[in-house]
C-alpha cells in the first residue's frame, strides 16, 4: 500500500510539474506576444516621428534679452522656443513645463551661474529634465575653462554664442547640434 502511495504522489507531483510547465511556456509566449507588440508600437512612433515635422521645444536661458528675442525670432520657424534670463526662472519654467533641449548660458548674473543652472536641472527629480540634452552657449566658450566647466556641470554640447548678423549662422549651427541629438529632422 505504502508502494502505491508514493506512486500516486510521484504521479500527481509530475501531473503538477507538468501544468507548471505548461502555465510557464502559455506565460513566456504571451510574454513573447507582448514584447512583440510593444516592438511594433515603438517602430509605429519611430515611423511616426520620422514622417511628421516635429517641432522640438527649446528653453533658451541667458540674461542677455535682445540676443534671446533675435535667437527666438530665428529659430521660430523650426522649434518652439521659451525664454528665462535668470537661473531661478529656468528652474521654475522646467518644473512645469518639458523641453526637448535646453540651451543655457554659462555666464548668468544673480543667484544662480550657469554650470549650477545645468547641474541643478541634472539633479532636480521636480524638473523633469535628468535626460534632457542641454547645450551650454557662452561668447567665452573657446576658453578651456568655460568648456570644462560645461562639461563637469553636464552639458552635452556647447556652442559659442554669436552676436549681430551671425545670429542666423549660429540658428543654423543649433539647428544641426538638434539634428545630431535626433530632435529635429532634415530641413
Amino acid at each position: 500500500m505504502m508502494t502505491s502511495t508514493k506512486a500516486a504522489l510521484r504521479a500527481e507531483i509530475a501531473q503538477g510539474a507538468d501544468r507548471v510547465a505548461e502555465a510557464a511556456a502559455r506565460a513566456r509566449a504571451s510574454a513573447l506576444r507582448m514584447q512583440t507588440a510593444a516592438q511594433v508600437a515603438a517602430q509605429a512612433v519611430r515611423d511616426y516621428a520620422r514622417t511628421t515635422p516635429l517641432r522640438p521645444r527649446l528653453l533658451i536661458v541667458d540674461d542677455d534679452e535682445p540676443w534671446l528675442k533675435a535667437v527666438q525670432t530665428a529659430l521660430a520657424p523650426a522649434c518652439d522656443v521659451e525664454i528665462a534670463t535668470t537661473g531661478i526662472e529656468a528652474i521654475v519654467i522646467c518644473r512645469r513645463h518639458y523641453f526637448d533641449a535646453i540651451l543655457c548660458d554659462m555666464i548668468l548674473p544673480c543667484q544662480i551661474p550657469g554650470p549650477a543652472l545645468i547641474a541643478h536641472l541634472r539633479t532636480d527629480h521636480g524638473s523633469m529634465h535628468p535626460q534632457v540634452p542641454i547645450i551650454a552657449i557662452s561668447t567665452s566658450m573657446e576658453d578651456p575653462e568655460f568648456q570644462l566647466s560645461a562639461k563637469k556641470a553636464g552639458a552635452c554640447a556647447m556652442l559659442s554664442k554669436q552676436t549681430g548678423y551671425a545670429i542666423n549662422a549660429w540658428a543654423a549651427a543649433l539647428r544641426a547640434e538638434l539634428r545630431r541629438l535626433g530632435l529635429m529632422h532634415e530641413e
